[in-house]
C-alpha cells in the first residue's frame, strides 16, 4: 500500500503486532497493538525509527514467545493482558465481563512466566 499510495497515505497495524517489525520494514505509520505492553513496543519504534533495525529486532524476539502465547485465542489474549496489568498494578482485577475463558494450572503457569519474562524486559529497558 504504501509503494502505491505514498507517504501521504497513513498505514496503522494492530493484530498483526507479531510482524512488527516487518512492518517497520514496509512503512508503517503506527502500530495500535494491546495497551500492556506499550512501554516495550515505543521502545522497539523508536529504536527502530533511530537506525538501530537489529538492537530493535533483538527487543522484539524477547516479546515473541509472549505474543505467540496471547495471540492464540482471543478471549486468552484479553484474560492474559488483564492478568499483565493487574500485576503491573494498573488494573485492580482481572475479572472478564464475558465468562468464558478458565485458566487452568498448565496456561496459569505458562502466562506467569511469560509476565515475568515481560517485566524483566520492561525493567531492563527503564534502567538503560
Amino acid at each position: 500500500m504504501r509503494e502505491r499510495l505514498g507517504e501521504a497515505f497513513h498505514i496503522s497495524g494492530g493484530w498483526a503486532v507479531p510482524q512488527f517489525i516487518e512492518a517497520l520494514d514496509r512503512g508503517v505509520d503506527a502500530m495500535v497493538p494491546e495497551s500492556a505492553m506499550t512501554t516495550v513496543y515505543c521502545d522497539i519504534d523508536r529504536t527502530y525509527r533511530a537506525g538501530h533495525r537489529a538492537l530493535a529486532v533483538q527487543r522484539f524476539r524477547r516479546l515473541l514467545p509472549i505474543l505467540a502465547f496471547a495471540n492464540q485465542e482471543i478471549t486468552l489474549s484479553i484474560a492474559f493482558f488483564k492478568r499483565l496489568l493487574v500485576r503491573k498494578r494498573i488494573f485492580s482485577s482481572a475479572t472478564l465481563r464475558r465468562p468464558g475463558f478458565a485458566w487452568d494450572r498448565y496456561n496459569m503457569r505458562i502466562a506467569d512466566e511469560l509476565i515475568d519474562a515481560y517485566i524483566q524486559l520492561e525493567t531492563e529497558l527503564s534502567t538503560s
